[in-house]
């Protein structure tokens, strides 16, 4: 039985290991189809909508520090 299960063990590893390479394949293909988008060199560079939120609430209240 502690055979079987060293086979199992193994197998299940070497599977693993070829989805970890079959998705590090398919995120790197992805990345490069899609590093000029719409004219954008680098579209990791774009804003998060956090950071978009942030900026939009950090712009309101210097509105409203200007008006009083």
């Amino acid at each position: 039985m502690t055979r079987a299960r060293d086979v199992a063990n193994v197998l299940t590893a070497a599977n693993v290991l070829a989805t970890d390479i079959e998705t590090a394949a398919a995120v790197s293909a992805h990345n490069s189809t899609t590093t000029s988008v719409h004219g954008i060199s680098n579209t990791a560079s774009l804003a998060t909508q956090t950071y978009a939120d942030s900026s939009k609430t950090d712009h309101e209240l210097l509105n409203i520090i200007g008006a009083i």
